[in-house]
């Protein structure tokens, strides 16, 4: 797969997560969700806000995230990695193609 198309499907996954947390937290496109993005910090989510972005994870990608797992996730990073990480193969292609 060329260099581009991992940018694109990498910048689709990114989409996907920014949405979830969006609608969490029902926040406008004006403010902006970037890896960086910090979920406390720079997004104001609180404790029940951390378990509907949880939740929306879950379902968005059809994966179980532990309680422990989610109290871990403090930027929007974390999230890609650990979703990264629960995904199968066949889910990683069907999220966007993306690699191991």
């Amino acid at each position: 797969m060329s260099a581009l198309a991992e940018t694109m499907l990498d910048e689709l996954f990114n989409a996907r997560i920014s949405r979830v947390v969006r609608r969490a937290l029902q926040t406008g496109a004006l403010r902006p969700i970037r890896p960086e993005t910090r979920l406390v910090e720079d997004l104001r989510a609180d404790s029940l806000d951390m378990v509907v972005i949880q939740m929306g994870l879950e379902d968005e990608f059809d994966i179980t995230i532990s309680d422990d797992e989610g109290e871990g996730l403090a930027s929007v990073a974390d999230i890609a990695a650990l979703v990264r990480a629960k995904l199968t193969p066949v889910q990683r292609a069907e999220a966007g193609g993306l690699a191991a």
